[in-house]
């Protein structure tokens, strides 16, 4: 077993973003499309997270609302989905918390990656 120093630690609250993140992916991405997750460290001991798919992307006039506690974008015409708009919000909190830096790159029809990056305290 190799020691701690090839560990990457991370707040527990990043599992459930990370579930979060990934389900939003598999909502708004039709079966069989490619949704990728890369984890790893950055300098400084920071941790990087993307989710990337090739689903229905957010439209323009809703990038700006996506991270607001509570809002579900307007996909409903792609798939009827269930939630309740806290995915997002969590993983952009997530990294406010932990002095990070919250990213998402996205295109109608195409898809949207969503990057985070958090360090650690201290």
């Amino acid at each position: 077993m190799h020691g701690r120093e090839n560990w990457i630690f991370a707040p527990p609250i990043l599992n459930d973003t990370i579930r979060d993140l990934v389900a939003n992916a598999r909502k708004y991405s039709h079966p069989g499309t490619l949704i990728s997750l890369m984890l790893g460290e950055k300098e400084n001991r920071g941790l990087r997270l993307a989710v990337t798919d090739e689903g229905s992307g957010i439209p323009d006039s809703e990038m700006g609302k996506i991270i607001e506690f509570g809002f579900r974008g307007n996909q409903e015409s792609f798939r009827k989905t269930r939630g309740y708009g806290l995915g997002v919000t969590k993983a952009y909190l997530l990294c406010r918390h932990f002095g990070g830096w919250f990213f998402i790159e996205s295109a109608e029809n195409a898809g949207t990656t969503i990057e985070m990056t958090l360090y650690p305290p201290g």
